[in-house]
């Protein structure tokens, strides 16, 4: 069975062995080219082999994006091992619970993090060999082995990446080589409508590849197509300016948080007499993760002269669904339409497909399509379900729990989580609505909406503000601004403003925490 080592790297390398694959600007600018990274992953896969690692191991990771993470997972697939990628910026206690969850047979730590991280990781889990790499050298003492393969494995899984959990414990898909190899290819045809010479392909890497998203549109995606791929270990809008800048970045993939972080330093580092954009190599912006607000949108656009194109993916989707031709002008709300070898389907709560424009929850089958949740089959039974709608043959498809409709001609507008959804007096209200309206209030720098429950109403959206520096306003200010672009039943009950707004390591806001914390009866 072919690993994502022969599916993605292998092809690059013979077509474009001298080019230069990856460069970590974070690391001093450390480059290897498509032969130097298939070398140094040969000799990482022979470090793992020599300790017990083969097919059927699950080998966790913990490391922010570097040259020695891009080895070591190529490495791991080489062999036909399971990559369980783990976010860094998780405490070791929460890191241990993960582990507890997917067993791995090995843990491999980045040289880049805290020297005492891997002695906390290894008392807090001592279930599996705690390794220290550095490139493709492990610091591993005489006689290692790593734990026999146990079988739990699904045959030909590629990686096993754990969701954000803001329903409970965090779930682990299980993505094989065909998952992320067919939605990488799919990924590559949309961009490949725009015709850039093959040495100006240079892509961003700040999204965390432990993330799915991150993963096959900034690792997996320019690997397949032979372009350069520039590394950052975190998102720092100063620094990714300057990097962009510097190696020429031509295709930004970003979630909208970081797009509004990016302007804003752009617009206060802006010298006036220069009329070049701050990215003048920038040929497209792809955004998602989240619904990007069409004034974030605007402002990027007036900055960098390249609009930003909204797609759309979830994690057990491998993860890219939708996204509009990079040729058309974006679509306020819009995440464009199904690409390639993936079929959108918007059903009722009866799995019936409804009406194009109707809402419902949008449901994905295609190759991409996960396997399911790791440990998880009454999960993995709920979530992935084989349908024949409207005649057609029987197909395996992915509920998202996104609600969703479709317009005629096949285009995807995202309405928001199906969990999210606030039920004022019965009437259904999106969060990410009432957000994309404030964002609009003049003195708003940044806002969040979630929803708490209401004994007028039932529930009620809530606003939380953050106001620009040296701006003021009431909460009765922003409820009559609201009024004048939403329905009544849409106008949060309350605004409250925040200094900041707690973001997730996608950037994602934290709502929930922070209305209970602010004590609201959140749910």
């Amino acid at each position: 069975m072919a690993t994502l080592y022969e599916e993605i790297l292998l092809p690059s390398v013979q077509k474009r062995p001298g080019s230069t694959a990856v460069v970590s600007h974070d690391e001093g600018g450390v480059e290897l080219t498509f032969r130097e990274l298939k070398e140094s992953s040969d000799a990482f896969a022979l470090r793992l082999e020599a300790v017990g690692v083969r097919s059927g191991s699950r080998v966790a990771v913990v490391a922010p994006n570097s040259i020695g993470l891009v080895t070591a997972l190529f490495g791991i697939w080489k062999l036909g091992a399971a990559a369980v990628l783990v976010a860094p910026i998780l405490r070791p206690p929460e890191i241990a619970r993960l582990l507890s969850d997917c067993m791995p047979q090995l843990f491999l730590v980045s040289h880049l993090l805290a020297p005492e991280f891997a002695d906390a990781l290894s008392n807090l889990y001592p279930d599996a060999p705690t390794v220290v790499f550095r490139g493709a050298s492990l610091a591993a003492k005489p006689g290692l082995a790593a734990n026999e393969p146990d079988g739990l494995t699904p045959e030909g899984t590629a990686a096993i990446l754990y969701t954000s959990g803001t329903t409970g414990f965090p779930k682990g898909v299980v993505l094989t080589t065909e998952n992320l190899a067919s939605n990488t290819r799919s990924a590559a045809q949309i961009l490949d409508v725009l015709d850039i010479p093959q040495d100006d392909k240079v892509f961003s890497a700040v999204l965390p590849f432990f993330h799915s998203f991150g993963l096959t549109t900034c690792l997996l995606l320019p690997i397949a197509v032979g372009a350069k791929t520039v590394l950052f270990s975190a998102f720092n809008p100063r620094v990714l300016l300057a990097g962009a800048a510097k190696h020429r970045i031509s295709f930004l993939l970003l979630v909208p948080e970081m797009y509004r972080a990016v302007t804003a330093s752009a617009v206060a580092s802006w010298n006036q007499a220069v009329t070049s954009p701050p990215i003048p190599s920038l040929r497209a912006c792809i955004s998602g993760g989240s619904p990007l607000a069409w004034s974030v949108a605007i402002e990027f656009e007036r900055v960098f002269k390249v609009p930003i194109h909204q797609g759309y993916g979830v994690t057990e989707t491998s993860p890219v669904l939708s996204l509009l031709d990079l040729h058309s002008p974006p679509v306020p709300g819009c995440s464009g339409r199904a690409i390639p070898g993936v079929e959108l389907v918007v059903l009722d709560e009866n799995l019936a497909e409804v009406p194009s424009g109707t809402d419902g929850e949008l449901a994905a089958a295609g190759p991409n399509v996960a396997w399911g949740y790791f440990r998880n089959p009454e999960l993995t039974e709920s979530k992935f379900r084989v349908l024949a709608l409207s005649g057609r043959e029987p197909k395996r498809y992915y509920l998202t729990g996104d609600l969703a409709c479709m317009d005629s001609e096949g285009r995807v507008f995202i309405r928001g989580r199906k969990d999210d959804l606030i039920l004022v007096n019965g009437l259904n209200v999106y969060p990410a609505e009432i957000a994309n309206a404030l964002m609009q209030f003049p003195k708003c720098a940044d806002v969040a909406v979630g929803r708490i429950l209401c004994e007028k109403h039932g529930q009620e959206p809530v606003a939380l503000m953050v106001l620009r520096e040296g701006e003021s306003a009431t909460e009765d200010e922003v409820k009559s601004f609201a009024a004048g672009l939403l329905a009544p039943h849409k106008v949060p009950g309350r605004v409250v403003f925040v200094p900041e707004i707690k973001k997730s390591a996608l950037q994602k806001p934290m709502v929930k925490e922070m209305l209970l914390e602010l004590g609201f009866p959140a749910f």
